[in-house]
């Protein structure tokens, strides 16, 4: 089955050198480089979870999957914006920088701030969310964006990345069976 622009987003398409995309997996696939553009609309119109590498951590830290879907958007949210710009930076997003938009969260009103970009995204617009460090929603702001857009039904795209509180955890040699 082959699917026309479309990029691998949350592991499910691939484009090839061809242009074309297929499901990930057959024998066409091929790791060429993410483009603006090629998102399909049901891709692009979600939030975006994307973690960044914990202090002092290189890119590697991160998946595939993740850089790739920072390349493919154009319009992020951040707790400080020039941060967010590092980062954007050491993944080499192919836009310059002029084109992608960077907006800081505030330090008040955040629920009215994430009322604010929803309509974007209702309209299909990707929208990237980028913590400090490590993953977006834990021991940061942007949880209560992602309850937002569950309460209109916006999809919510997590990607695999670091995390200090399971680092923290594994490490402890405290029972991580059960949390009661």
């Amino acid at each position: 089955r082959i699917v026309r622009d479309a990029v691998l987003v949350a592991g499910d398409v691939r484009l090839t050198q061809d242009g074309l995309g297929c499901l990930a997996g057959q024998a066409r696939t091929a790791n060429i480089p993410v483009k603006m553009g090629y998102l399909s609309r049901m891709q692009a119109a979600a939030i975006h979870l994307i973690p960044v590498p914990l202090s002092g951590a290189g890119i590697e830290q991160l998946s595939h999957e993740a850089i790739e879907a920072a390349h493919a958007l154009d319009f992020f949210v951040a707790e400080r914006a020039k941060s967010a710009r590092s980062f954007l930076r050491l993944a080499r997003h192919p836009l310059p920088a002029s084109a992608v938009e960077v907006v800081q969260m505030p330090r008040e009103d955040l629920r009215s701030f994430f009322r604010n970009l929803l309509p974007a995204v209702l309209q299909g617009r990707g929208l990237g969310v980028l913590s400090e460090a490590g993953v977006p929603c834990v021991a940061d702001p942007g949880a209560e964006l992602v309850a937002l857009a569950h309460e209109q039904n916006i999809e919510v795209r997590p990607y695999p990345g670091p995390n200090s509180l399971i680092l923290a955890l594994m490490a402890s040699g405290m029972n991580a069976q059960s949390f009661t």
